[in-house]
């Protein structure tokens, strides 16, 4: 039976085990007679087959041996194909090498020809370039020079004999880069400027810019230029710059040259400002219709110097935003800061030149240091111009007007915008500090030592309150320290309305020109109400005058003024800023007022009764205490109109100041005299209050003087006897009459009609009172004295009327006083009981005192005087 195959695995298996794991000699034996058996039965099997099978297999090995004769005939063929491939492929070797050497030489001849092509090229590209430059065609250009540059630095890099062709291709590149240059100054900075100048020759004839090479210039180089008087577009560009621009750069950013090319553009561009603010100077002359020039046509050339600064302004911020869309470069540089710079330094060279502050030098071969020229100022350490006064500029800028500090008023507005334009742009502080520089450290100063020079010039003459002189803005003619003053004040006025930013300082120096002016009225006035006289020991014994000893009295003065007569006269003074400025308040009174004799006495009665009641008491007034000197009258009264006036006018002025300088004179406080703290505003006011009160006191004292005049002539005239002739007045009285008429000259010269009128208005009644209470002290009334006293009365009523053109009643009403003393007292108060009283009860006593002293019977009764005033007592009661 035959075995499977899988039986003969499991057989074969279990004796490889045995054999290899059981150690019994006797077990291995048995598997190894099995295994022999096994392989009996194998041969005996496959012996089988073979004989089975004998037939298929003689089959196969015939088919056998002729496949493998087949196979043997193709490797022989295929060995003989072998060899050819190798023949051929030695044959194809040798052909290879000729046909690549024949390629190489080929290559090599293409290579010669294309580099003598290129050399060719390139030598031939000055004639391309230069048309691009002409036609300013800067991309073309430039990318002729680059392709140069990559083949001189490619392809070409290896050929020997090519570097004088690098070195004109570098020299080229240097052309394009100085005309890119030169077109970015002519748009940014020349263009600008000289189409400003453009406007400038609109105004010239033919004949004025044919005669100018400058303007024959313009006019040529600007004919067929229409941009220059485009309007500007909404982003601020003119319709051409922009693309230009744009071309200038993008061909510098090519070669990485923009940021060296605008370092140049900025560095020559203060030598192009200078050139055409120096162009500008003389368009300007040209224009200039007087034959010397001032401080008004530089304001002209900081005005048109600012148009050109704006517009090239404007052309720098298109610059900016061009450069932003070129790349990172606008990082790099920052233009508007450049450009202010350079503009900042321009202008402070202007500036300086024309204001003096240091010697400009030229740059020319023939300059010598020899140069003599006027130094106002130098400050060569400051700070804002150190950098400067050692570096010149390389265009000398002349001046359109001679150089003076004083230049600075009519340009400051502009160049303090031009500095807050500088700040806000680009933060840029050197210009601002440079103008507060020259205000500050030299504009003040030398305004302070000008004015304070002036100031003791002024009052240091000797006819500092005496000279006058006439002038439109007054009736009457004013000291002409007081105009001098004025003008000053003016001056200052002047200064803080074009300089606002410094209205402190200025107006400091104000104060000190008020303090000065009204400390020298001060003492002018005390030498006036004041004389000196030596004493028995030698010193000097001083003596008030009465009418300045009133005026001092503030209990006294206030009095006074509350009086009507003293109201009338400063009625305009009520509201003296509502006024123009050529009349004082007290000048402003109208001629209007028809007032009677009872009028005048109802408002002046008042001052009349007080001034009796201190000075009438009195025999007599000494001499010392009157002013006598017409010149010091006139003084008076001069400083009076004057300081009126310039009180008013000032204070005038001070409300036309800007409201900005307003608000620092209201706001700002300073440290005055006295060390202590005090608004400018109250300091001014002050100021004002002394030289109004000045200006018052003078009036009153010329006012309270003719009234002392009165009283110092009239008085002793109830103590004089009868020895001169009975038909004569006497001679105080003529005296009288002969210094009221020289008064009345005096205040009509220099006062305006209607003070002079209320001046001398109640004299006439204060005489009379004079008269009428002055008989107190007259021991004894006869007949001849009685007479002398009416004609004295009589007198001194001819004497007031030639001056006030009135009747002057009142002095009727003295002489009728002394009519009465014809009566005895019963006499006299039976003529009250009968028509009432004429005078008042005072009055009445000194008549029935005099009559009762001038009667032999009752004068040495005792007691008759204080019956006789009993009984006028009575009769006053029963009337009222």
């Amino acid at each position: 039976m035959p075995v499977s195959n899988e039986e003969s695995s499991v057989s074969l298996v279990n004796v490889i085990r045995t054999l290899t794991t059981s150690q019994s000699l006797d077990q291995k034996q048995i598997e190894k007679t099995r295994l022999e058996a096994g392989f009996q039965k194998s041969a005996e099997r496959v012996d089988q087959l073979l004989s089975s099978q004998q037939k298929d297999i003689s089959n196969a090995l015939k088919t056998f041996r002729a496949v493998s004769s087949e196979i043997t005939s193709s490797r022989q063929r295929i060995h003989a194909v072998k060899n050819a491939l190798a023949a051929s492929k030695v044959l194809l070797q040798c052909r290879r090498d000729d046909l690549k050497k024949l390629w190489v030489e080929n290559v090599e001849q293409k290579v010669v020809c294309n580099i003598l092509q290129q050399i060719e090229e390139i030598q031939q590209m000055d004639l391309t370039f230069e048309e691009h430059l002409k036609a300013k065609s800067y991309k073309q250009a430039v990318k002729i020079l680059k392709n140069a540059d990559i083949t001189l630095n490619g392809p070409l890099s290896g050929v020997e004999g090519l570097d004088q062709l690098r070195t004109h291709a570098t020299d080229l590149t240097g052309t394009l880069f100085e005309n890119v240059v030169v077109e970015l100054i002519e748009l940014l900075s020349t263009r600008p400027f000289e189409s400003q100048m453009l406007e400038l020759l609109k105004g010239m004839t033919v004949e004025t810019i044919n005669e100018s090479v400058l303007c024959l210039h313009l006019t040529e180089k600007y004919k067929d230029v229409p941009l220059l008087n485009a309007t500007l577009l909404p982003g601020n560009e003119t319709p051409s710059i922009a693309p230009r621009l744009a071309e200038c750069l993008e061909s510098l950013a090519v070669f990485d040259q923009l940021l060296p090319a605008l370092e140049q553009v900025f560095n020559r561009s203060k030598t192009v400002y200078s050139k055409a603010i120096a162009d500008t100077v003389l368009l300007l002359k040209l224009l200039m219709k007087e034959p010397v020039a001032d401080s008004s046509h530089l304001a002209k050339l900081i005005q048109m110097v600012m148009l050109q600064i704006n517009k090239a302004c404007e052309a720098h911020k298109v610059l900016a935003k061009e450069l932003s869309k070129v790349g990172r470069y606008e990082k790099d540089i920052n233009v508007e800061l450049r450009f202010w710079d350079a503009v900042s330094e321009v202008l402070q060279t202007v500036v300086m030149k024309h204001l003096d502050i240091y010697d400009y030098e030229s740059n020319t071969e023939d300059f010598t240091e020899t140069t003599k020229m006027r130094q106002l100022f130098r400050f060569d350490g400051t700070n804002c111009v150190s950098s400067y006064s050692t570096r010149l500029t390389a265009q000398p800028i002349p001046t359109i007007c001679k150089s003076d500090a004083y230049n600075i008023i009519p340009i400051f507005q502009f160049l303090n915008s031009i500095g807050h334009t500088i700040k806000e742009q680009c933060g840029l502080l050197k210009f601002n500090n440079f103008l507060h520089t020259v205000v500050m450290s030299t504009f003040i100063k030398r305004v302070s030592d000008d004015i304070n020079a002036k100031v003791q010039t002024i009052l240091s003459r000797a006819d500092v309150w005496s000279a006058l002189s006439s002038t439109t803005a007054h009736c009457v003619r004013l000291l002409t320290s007081c105009l001098s003053i004025y003008e000053l004040c003016k001056h200052i006025m002047h200064l803080i309305s074009n300089i606002e930013q410094y209205t402190l300082q200025f107006a400091q120096i104000w104060l000190k020109i008020l303090s000065a002016y009204t400390e020298s009225a001060s003492d002018t006035y005390s030498n006036i109400t004041k004389s000196r006289i030596n004493g028995d020991d030698d010193t000097l014994i001083e003596h008030r005058k009465i009418s300045a000893a009133w005026v001092a009295d503030e209990d006294i003065k206030r009095m006074l003024k509350t009086f009507p007569q003293w109201s009338f006269m400063n009625q305009a003074g009520a509201q003296p800023l509502s006024f123009e400025g050529d009349i004082t308040p007290t000048g402003r009174m109208g001629t209007s007022f028809n007032e009677n004799d009872k009028e005048i006495k109802a408002r002046t009665e008042k001052e009349a009764a007080i001034l009796i009641q201190n000075l009438g008491k009195t025999k007599s007034i000494n001499k010392s205490e009157v002013i006598f000197d017409q010149d010091n009258i006139k003084l008076l009264i001069c400083m009076h109109e004057s300081l009126q006036w310039f009180t008013v006018n000032v204070k005038l002025m001070q409300f036309e100041v800007p409201k900005e300088a307003s608000n620092i004179l209201k706001t700002t406080t300073f440290f005055n005299k006295t060390g202590s703290e005090q608004k400018l505003w109250d300091a001014f006011q002050q100021e004002f209050g002394h030289l109004e009160e000045m200006a018052e006191t003078c009036l009153l004292m010329v006012h309270l003087e003719l009234r002392v005049h009165c009283f110092y002539y009239l008085l002793p005239l109830s103590q004089l006897t009868s020895g001169q002739p009975q038909d004569d007045i006497d001679n105080g009285v003529v005296e009288f009459g002969r210094k009221m008429v020289q008064h009345h000259k005096l205040l009509s010269s220099h006062l305006f009609p209607t003070k002079v009128k209320y001046l001398f208005d109640g004299l006439g009644h204060l005489c009379a009172s004079i008269f009428i209470h002055s008989s107190q002290h007259i021991n004894k009334l006869t007949e001849s004295n009685k007479k002398r006293m009416i004609r004295n009365i009589f007198g001194v009523q001819q004497h007031l009327r030639g001056i006030t053109s009135s009747r002057e009643n009142e002095l009727d009403r003295a002489k009728t006083f002394f009519d009465l003393l014809n009566k005895d007292p019963d006499q006299l108060l039976a003529l009250i009981m009968e028509r009432g009283a004429v005078f008042t009860f005072q009055e009445y006593t000194y008549l029935l005192a005099l009559a009762v002293r001038s009667d032999q019977n009752q004068s040495s009764v005792p007691g008759a005087l204080d019956k006789k005033i009993a009984q006028l007592q009575v009769l006053f009661k029963q009337k009222s």
